[in-house]
């Protein structure tokens, strides 16, 4: 409990400097929401006048406070750039998407990943090994977007299998999440083979096959059970990026997620859904980050004591 304790007390910190370092550089950026409205024939004392009624006006550290003090009401304020309409409602419209594929990839990722690196490990040096290490290191290069067109080239438009894009439908879920999940799968399956590997070299594997015990017990009490570490604290920052890095395939796929809405907001400087959105992806990666912890403590109590 008291290691549960310490990491929740360091990642508040961290997602505090992620608002104001995300705050400041948007302030700081050339412009402000209501500059593409001299384009439309505002004038400029009206601009002036909402510049003033949202604060815009005031010194950048007034701003920022003004802002975090409305942050720990729960106020996220409003889009300046979808007719004021609240940002919270914007939010909430754009996560489920993009957790969904996040979640749905790093899982089928994570198992697609641990099932062939331990296959690759139990027949190193064999075919099978060789060509699963092949396999691993072209979509561990191969670019998402890239894939991402294939998958359309030849499951949408050449095989008719399924739709090219589009939200709302269990089928328009299927080939973002195997885009997504590729990638991490290649880089669970290196970590997981070289971690097996290892430990099956180890001096106490070969004294329990010594002793007659059966592949099956050498496996689940050794093997596994030591060689998942290292696979499992990796699983950690490779979910949070697979959730927090979808924006090409929510560009390609049509998916109206949140890592897509934050890249949206950047041009018509809608900072307020812009801080929103960065503070909910990092949020996410801060959480899934001290599941893994947690879980690595539960696996092994020895790292209780780091940190």
């Amino acid at each position: 409990m008291n290691f549960v304790l310490r990491r929740i007390l360091f990642f508040i910190p961290a997602l505090l400097g992620v608002v104001i370092v995300t705050f400041i550089i948007g302030r700081l950026a050339p412009g402000d929401p209501f500059q593409q409205l001299i384009g439309l024939g505002v004038d400029n004392e009206t601009i002036a006048e909402l510049r003033h009624h949202y604060g815009f006006d005031q010194p950048l550290w007034l701003q920022l406070f003004t802002y975090l003090g409305n942050l720990a009401q729960g106020d996220l304020g409003i889009s300046f750039a979808k007719a004021n309409m609240r940002v919270v409602d914007i939010i909430q419209m754009s996560i489920g998407p993009t957790l969904l594929v996040g979640v749905l990839s790093i899982t089928l990722g994570s198992l697609m990943g641990v099932w062939f690196g331990l296959w690759s490990a139990l027949r190193r040096g064999k075919l099978a090994d060789k060509v699963i290490t092949a396999a691993v290191s072209f979509f561990g290069a191969m670019p998402g977007f890239v894939l991402s067109y294939f998958m359309i080239w030849g499951m949408a438009v050449g095989l008719k299998w399924l739709p090219p894009g589009g939200w709302g439908k269990p089928e328009n879920i299927i080939m973002p999440v195997i885009v997504a999940a590729l990638a991490p799968a290649a880089f669970v399956a290196r970590v997981c083979r070289s971690s097996m590997v290892e430990v099956l070299r180890q001096e106490y594997v070969t004294v329990a096959r010594a002793k007659g015990l059966s592949p099956f017990h050498i496996m689940r009490w050794h093997v596994l059970k030591n060689g998942f570490i290292p696979v499992i604290t990796v699983i950690g920052p490779l979910a949070g990026r697979s959730i927090t890095g979808l924006f090409f395939v929510e560009r390609i796929f049509g998916i109206p997620g949140l890592t897509s809405l934050t890249i949206d907001s950047i041009p018509s400087r809608d900072y307020s859904v812009i801080q929103a959105s960065t503070l909910m992806l990092a949020t996410i990666f801060i959480i899934i980050n001290l599941l893994v912890d947690i879980l690595n403590t539960m696996i092994d109590p020895r790292t209780r004591s780091i940190g």
